[in-house]
């Protein structure tokens, strides 16, 4: 992922420097230059001042990489205040990479002397990733993006690969932790607190966008109205699961001590409530929040036929975005307003420690996922599709995360037998066979009916080709929300269904 970023930065800043900020090539090249031999000063210092930190050196990976955000954040801006802003960013951008490279290194060398995995394998695969993944990847995609999307673009494709390369590195942290052979320390769960803050970098990327539409202040009564919502949702059903868990027969304190971020002790809660009865409490209440929220933001979109598709999906991105940033501060406290409206009865039970975190990752990969959904479909402008057709192509794609994601977890904690454990952000992560099935048959029933109408209409005339998309929708966004790590799966789906629309438009057409 790092390999792929520096690649699709140098290839880009050929055409950024020279075009957007006036330079000649020569200079340009010495501009790239600069930041790649910042890196040199920037690894001796790191050797010479290791042992002065009292750090993990996954703690330094990850603020390195929020480093390397905070550099992408100044070349999204640098076209508009000067080319020093530029260089001085990309220097940023390159140290931080640098950075998280080495220690992400030094990591992977000590697992290796473990027996985990071996040195041969860890060289092999560092190889093989780097030259297939990033070098052979970086520049064409990076060209693609930012030729499409300008250099914002293409600081969100990069932001958009650098978290993911936090979320597959945490996944090994827990895999290695399992096995015994490595020990996460307290201070390694920075992991997991910056990739909200990459999240937050792009948001900022984004906002100008939203500024510059016009009609602003309609634009921000509908951000304003989803921000409310989506806390207002929360407070609702906050009151809703603490008579449940009272229901149940928990006491005042071991409810109040679940709406905290307080660690308690999950096995005692397990063997007194029953784990089925904590987890139908945990789903119903999530995923009706979930639903809740989805719908009426689709209500609120609907009600104005003004807004187009950059302003729908730019405004719902912003209100994750301010979502993420209120729970990011404040995972960590302790106070009514933040236990009952910012998490409320969102966090689960059976995450245990986790549940704050796991709340907080699954917005901002659902951030993240809309990031991604702006970028595909803008490819949908050169199509040349109808209006109605772009309307209902934004419903069939909210359906997996909005309605499907939802209806597996209540479907299988309602009416689950077949049980199967996954990977993912809890300290109890399962899913069942017959939520899988709930996804998939509410998927196909709802795009559907969305197809069947405009069908109705005259709007589209292969009703078949378009069932057949719906039905590979449904089961790509399935397997998406099956076997992707739990609360990364929102990314995963929105992202792979864009794509699937985006192959479908290509080969068969609007």
């Amino acid at each position: 992922c790092r390999v792929f970023c520096q690649a699709a930065w140098e290839t880009t800043s050929m055409d950024v420097l020279p075009h957007q900020l006036g330079m000649s090539s020569m200079a340009a090249c010495a501009c790239i230059s600069v930041p790649i031999f910042c890196t040199i000063p920037c690894q001796v210092a790191l050797i010479q001042c290791r042992s002065l930190v009292e750090l993990s050196d996954s703690t330094i990976s990850s603020i390195a990489l929020c480093v390397s955000f905070l550099g992408a954040l100044m070349l999204s801006t640098a076209s508009m205040i000067h080319y020093g802003v530029y260089i001085a960013g990309s220097a940023l951008f390159m140290c931080g990479l640098s950075v998280s490279a080495t220690m992400n290194d030094s990591m992977a060398l000590t697992v290796a002397t473990t027996g985990y995995i071996t040195l041969q394998d860890v060289v092999f695969w560092q190889v093989f990733c780097q030259s297939i993944g990033g070098r052979l990847l970086g520049p064409p995609i990076g060209r693609f993006v930012y030729g499409d999307y300008a250099t914002a673009g293409l600081v969100v494709c990069l932001c958009i690969v650098l978290m993911a390369a936090q979320v597959i590195w945490f996944m090994v942290l827990r895999s290695a932790e399992k096995e015994m052979v490595v020990n996460m320390k307290s201070q390694d769960w920075w992991v997991l607190r910056s990739m909200p803050v990459m999240s937050l970098c792009c948001g900022a990327v984004l906002a100008p966008h939203f500024l510059s539409i016009q009609d602003p202040h309609g634009d921000f009564v509908m951000l304003a109205v989803m921000v409310l919502l989506v806390f207002a949702c929360i407070a609702i059903w906050s009151p809703v699961k603490q008579v449940w868990m009272a229901r149940l027969g928990m006491s005042t304190q071991e409810i109040e001590r679940v709406f905290t971020p307080l660690t308690f002790d999950l096995a005692s809660y397990t063997e007194k409530y029953g784990r089925n009865a904590l987890r139908m409490c945990d789903g119903v209440i999530r995923k009706g929040n979930h639903i809740c929220f989805n719908v009426g933001k689709l209500i609120i979109i609907g009600q104005s036929s003004r807004y187009d598709k950059a302003t729908v999906l730019t405004g719902a991105t912003l209100c994750y975005f301010i979502f993420v940033s209120a729970q990011l501060v404040t995972v960590h406290q302790d106070n009514w307003i933040v236990n009952k409206v910012v998490f409320g009865g969102a966090p689960r039970v059976l995450d245990g420690r986790f549940r704050r975190w796991n709340v907080v990752f699954a917005n901002a990969s659902s951030f993240m996922g809309l990031l991604c959904v702006i970028m595909i479909s803008g490819t949908w402008s050169k199509m040349m599709l109808a209006h109605e057709i772009e309307k209902a192509l934004l419903v069939i794609l909210w359906v997996p995360l909005g309605i499907g994601d939802a209806l597996a977890e209540i479907c299988g904690v309602l009416f689950g037998r077949q049980f199967f454990a996954v990977h993912g952000m809890g300290e109890v992560n399962e899913k069942s066979i017959e939520g899988c099935l709930g996804m998939f048959l509410s998927v196909v029933l709802i795009d559907g009916c969305v197809v069947f109408n405009l069908y109705l209409k005259s709007l589209i005339t292969d009703l078949l080709a378009w069932l057949l998309f719906v039905v590979a929708l449904a089961l790509v966004t399935t397997m998406a929300e099956t076997w992707s790590p739990r609360s990364t799966d929102n990314f995963s789906i929105t992202t792979l269904g864009a794509g699937l629309a985006y192959v479908f438009l290509t080969i068969h057409g609007p």
